[in-house]
């Protein structure tokens, strides 16, 4: 095993139209055998960090999901695999509460994200995944199957979203080469998704009639943490 910190991914392409992407993964923990090498991606965030997949298709929250599609398309590693992607939070608010147990502690500090479901591949990065100490929600039931709040994704699954990655960087791409910049924030299931963090909103110029509106059917267990 070995872990590698603030490492750049780079993907470019044949076809001049899509432009090349780049990424700076904060953390990767890796281990290799004779088949493969295998990832976990870890992005720090500060406060309290939530990762959630149902606004990937909207082009929202890609950050991991790009990552995941940097390394499965790093032309230097024929085989590569994920085993997880996720955030974790970093120290400072567990300076703020200094009376935490270090149980506490433990707790805050778990990584957040999804896991690939296959328990041979996981437990080469997390021995604990039965009932996992680094892991949050990671757990398994007496019969082997993983809790619904375990958020695993099948291999299919994984290699659907580095599918749609593409996709959105292809139209990404398409619309940059085109002078297409318009302001078009996207409104999902009532919620203001595209401004919440944005320091400009007191100069910017969006109307009332450039907002994309959508709208989610949630799906049992598919709530934000």
């Amino acid at each position: 095993k070995k872990t590698l910190c603030e490492q750049k991914l780079l993907v470019s392409y044949d076809n001049p139209i899509i432009l090349p992407i780049k990424g700076f993964i904060d953390k990767m923990m890796i281990y290799e055998d004779n088949q493969a090498t295998y990832f976990a991606l870890i992005d720090y965030k500060t406060g309290n960090p939530t990762l959630s997949l149902k606004h990937l298709q909207f082009g929202l929250s890609m950050q991991l999901p790009v990552y995941l599609y940097l390394i499965n398309h790093n032309r230097k590693r024929s085989q590569n695999l994920v085993v997880g992607f996720y955030l974790q939070k970093i120290i400072p608010e567990l300076n703020k509460y200094p009376q935490d147990s270090n149980e506490n502690k433990r707790t805050n500090l778990k990584l957040q994200g999804y896991t690939i479901a296959l328990k041979d591949k996981v437990a080469l990065l997390d021995d604990t995944y039965n009932s996992s100490q680094w892991i949050k929600g990671l757990k398994t039931k007496k019969d082997g199957s993983f809790y619904q709040t375990s958020k695993v994704l099948t291999l299919k699954e994984m290699e659907d979203i580095s599918k749609l990655v593409e996709e959105k960087i292809k139209e990404a791409s398409f619309a940059i080469l085109s002078g297409d910049f318009k302001i078009q924030p996207k409104i999902i299931n009532h919620k203001n998704e595209s401004c919440k963090y944005c320091e400009y909103q007191h100069i910017c110029r969006v109307k009332a009639n450039d907002y994309l509106y959508l709208w989610i059917k949630e799906k049992e267990g598919e709530q934000d943490e």
